[in-house]
Parts: C-alpha cells; sequence; structure tokens
C-alpha cells in the first residue's frame, strides 16, 4: 500500500504542466527465500569469524566439518514473510489522458537482517536489510471514456475554479432574467431581440408584425396590410399610383389620373351614354345587417350619375328587398343611402330617384341587393 504526493500541483496559481516529481512512502509484506554460499578461503574465514552459528560448514566430501582447515564450503540461508517500508522519488511524464511514463528511485527498508542469507549483528543494533532500485514506470488509466483527467494531473484548486466560474454563470442568468435593457417587459434572458425599439412585442420580446409583411408595427405605416409587397414604411406598392396596391390590381400600370375602381380596372367616362330610353343598370350589394354602402360599390354609383348626367330625363327606381316586416326598415334606409350619395358626391336631385320594396317569400337571390332599373321600364 502505498501514498503518492505529486509535487506538480503545488502551485495553485499556474496550470499543470506536462512534466512533474512526485514522492511516495508506503508499507507492505515482503516473501524471501535466501541462500548464500561461501567456497575455498572465504568459506574457512566466514567459519572463523561467524562460526558454526551462522554458517553451515562442509568439508571437501559434503559432510558437516567443525575444523577450519577442513573447511570447503559454508552456506547461509534466510526464508520467510517480513513487513517491508518503500519510500523514493521520482519523475513522470503525462501522454495523453491514458498513459503516463516515468523514471523512479524507490528504496525497501525491511524488519528482517536475513533478506540477503545473512544475518550477522555487524552492526550494533542493526536488524534490518535495506535494497534500492532505479527504473522505468508507466501508469495507464481505466475508465469509461469522457472521464476526467486522472488527479496526478489536476489541480486541487481547478474543481473550485469551475465552481466559481458555475456561480459566475448562474448570476448572469440571474442578472438577464432581472434585466430589460430594451424595456419591452421582457426579460434579456428570454428576449430574442433585447434591443428592440418597440414597444409591442410578443412574449419572446420579438417585435410585433401583424400583417407579415416583414416591417414591425411601431415602424409600419399600413401595420394590416393585405399585401406582402412593401417598402421600408410597410406601405403596399403602388406603382401606377392610382390608390390600389399591386397585389389586387388587376391593372398595375394604369395611365396617371385614370379614374379606376376597387380592382384598379379602367373606368369609362364620358362620351356617348347610350340609348337614354333603354338604359340597364347594375345592382348595389351591402353587407349583411348594413345600410353603408361599401367602396367596392363607388364606381357603379360613379356610372349611374354619369347616365343620369348625360340622359336628363332618365328616372331610376331603387328597388330594396326583405323577407319580413321587420327587414323594411333595413331596405328603407339602403336605397336612401344611395340617394344620398348621389346627391352628395354628384349633384343627383333626389326626385329622379324612387325608392320600394319588395317583401314575402316571393323574394329570391338576396335580400342585401339593392337594383336599380329605369322607372317605367
Amino acid at each position: 500500500l502505498t501514498a503518492v504526493y505529486t509535487l506538480g500541483n503545488i502551485s495553485f496559481l499556474r496550470p499543470l504542466r506536462k512534466l512533474q516529481l512526485f514522492t511516495f512512502f508506503g508499507v507492505g509484506t515482503i516473501w524471501s527465500d535466501a541462500e548464500g554460499t561461501f567456497t575455498g578461503v572465504d568459506a574457512q574465514n566466514a567459519f572463523e569469524d561467524w562460526g558454526a552459528e551462522y554458517v553451515d560448514a562442509l568439508d571437501a566430501s559434503g559432510n558437516p566439518t567443525t575444523v577450519k582447515a577442513d573447511v570447503s564450503e559454508a552456506k547461509t540461508y534466510y526464508k520467510g514473510r517480513n513487513m517491508t517500508i518503500p519510500f523514493g522519488v521520482g519523475v513522470k511524464r503525462n501522454f495523453g489522458q491514458w498513459l503516463d511514463l516515468g523514471l523512479e528511485w524507490r528504496s525497501n527498508w525491511t524488519r528482517t537482517d536475513g533478506l540477503d542469507a545473512f544475518s550477522f549483528p555487524i552492526w550494533r543494533n542493526r536488524y534490518a536489510d535495506f535494497y534500492s532500485t532505479l527504473g522505468l514506470q508507466a501508469s495507464i488509466k481505466l475508465g469509461a471514456k469522457g472521464q476526467k483527467e486522472h488527479y496526478d494531473w489536476l489541480n486541487p484548486m481547478e474543481s473550485v475554479y469551475e465552481k466559481m466560474e458555475e456561480v459566475d454563470g448562474i448570476k448572469k442568468k440571474l442578472d438577464e432574467l432581472a434585466g430589460d435593457a430594451d424595456g419591452d417587459g421582457v426579460s434579456d434572458l428570454f428576449d430574442v431581440e433585447a434591443d428592440t425599439d418597440c414597444d409591442k412585442v410578443y412574449g419572446n420580446g420579438k417585435a410585433v408584425d401583424s400583417d407579415n409583411d416583414g416591417v414591425v408595427d411601431c415602424k409600419d405605416l399600413q401595420p394590416f396590410s393585405i399585401c406582402d409587397d412593401v417598402d421600408e414604411n410597410g406601405v403596399a406598392k403602388d406603382t401606377d399610383g392610382d390608390g390600389v396596391p399591386d397585389c389586387i390590381d388587376e391593372e398595375p400600370n394604369s395611365v396617371a389620373g385614370t379614374i379606376v375602381d376597387v380592382k384598379g380596372r379602367t373606368v369609362k367616362v364620358g362620351g356617348e351614354c347610350c340609348d337614354c330610353d333603354n338604359v340597364s343598370l347594375p345592382t348595389i350589394i351591402f353587407d349583411n345587417g348594413s345600410s353603408r354602402i361599401s367602396p367596392a360599390s363607388y364606381g357603379v354609383l360613379y356610372n349611374i350619375a354619369e347616365k343620369m348626367k348625360q340622359c336628363p330625363s332618365l328616372a331610376v327606381t331603387a328597388t330594396g328587398y326583405t323577407r319580413s316586416k321587420s327587414g323594411e326598415q333595413l331596405a328603407w334606409k339602403r336605397t336612401n343611402a344611395i340617394l344620398d350619395h348621389l346627391e352628395a358626391n354628384y349633384g343627383i336631385e333626389r326626385s329622379r330617384v324612387t325608392t320600394s320594396y319588395s317583401s314575402g317569400s316571393g323574394v329570391e337571390y338576396s335580400t342585401r341587393r339593392i337594383d336599380l332599373s329605369q322607372t317605367g321600364k
């Protein structure tokens, strides 16, 4: 069992290097079985110095002897298990996440003087052997992929630094949660447009664009445009300038100054009208439950007014329809709205237009219509 103290990560103020020193200390058990042999004069001298208590003396025939002159061979031996304490220093280098290579000097103290098969009291109170080695070492880290570096190569403060970074990250998130740089009511943490200058935004901080034309409402002069082709101010493009946007203009290149209807089509004015005794007049359609003339009918009423101007004797009957008695008031309002429009915009006398209505189960087509016809025809 060995404890290793790595010297390379003592300094907390610099990153770890690939090369570092280490020292170690441990405790363990050693099993040994050793035998020593002296021959010739050395055997005689060993027998003389230590005696039969420490060596087995043999003569030339291999028989035990106690006579120095007959000693031809002297043997010592030891066999046993003892505690050992290894300690030492070394240097190693990291070669990636899995491998370290190093050079170490190791000394081992053993709790016996017989490790080398000699247990002689040469030194006073010495009853232990030492041995040392110098060698290469290789360390391979075992574990699953993705795990961090071995602790030998980690600065103890790195985990503290990581925690500090996490705290800084949390503080930053809290600052973003509490902050609202653009003042749109959405915290910076969730604001996808943290610098918008619009006060109307969606829940994620993105400026509202009601008509999806690419121009946000706070800068859109037509925030509910029906067209996608708009200018930088969100105004639908109108190539011919007739007041009808290109996306619904059936004649997008009308001559300047031309009178057009709601679909951008040219309205013919002036010239010969027709046979004033046989004039065909159109029908005006109203919205459900409404007596307001829609802009789509303005061009039609303009044509009617022009015909009445060209035919001074032309009298017109405006007929409204209803399926019940309660609808008569709405039919009356619609016919009068037509009279008011012709009089106010084109100077047509009210006396030239007669109003009437038709009700009952025989009413067909639609109660939203007002039929215009030549009086008496």
